[in-house]
């Protein structure tokens, strides 16, 4: 977390609208202006979560693209993670509109520009 987080003006934090119930999303600006959001469902907020079930939220976007990062690692515990370089599943985005399309589960995730 520390990482994804790394140089981010905390003063800057802001709060991103999203339409979901129980969605959160926040933007840190990085020296240089480049952005990091991290977005979650609480999702022991909803009576009928069952695990494995996903949102989708759209947050504000400026960037050519963005990559999203799962913010807890994949395995089932730290000694099932071979390769701590692929523990943490990525996947890229590309903007709609001015805006980004995030899918959510139980886990939080970080977006960062590429």
């Amino acid at each position: 977390m520390t990482r994804q987080l790394e140089r981010c003006a905390f003063r800057t934090m802001e709060r991103l609208d999203t339409t979901v119930p129980h969605t959160r999303a926040y933007r840190c600006r990085r020296p240089g202006g480049a952005p990091v959001v991290i977005a979650w469902w609480d999702t022991f907020a909803v009576a009928d979560y069952v695990e494995g079930k996903t949102v989708e939220i759209a947050i504000p976007w400026e960037g050519a693209s963005a990559t999203q990062r799962a913010a807890v690692p994949s395995g089932e515990s730290g000694a099932a993670v071979a390769d701590p370089a692929s523990a943490f599943p990525t996947s890229g985005l590309s903007p709609a509109g001015g805006h980004l399309t995030l899918t959510l589960g139980a886990d939080p995730v970080y977006v960062r520009a590429d």
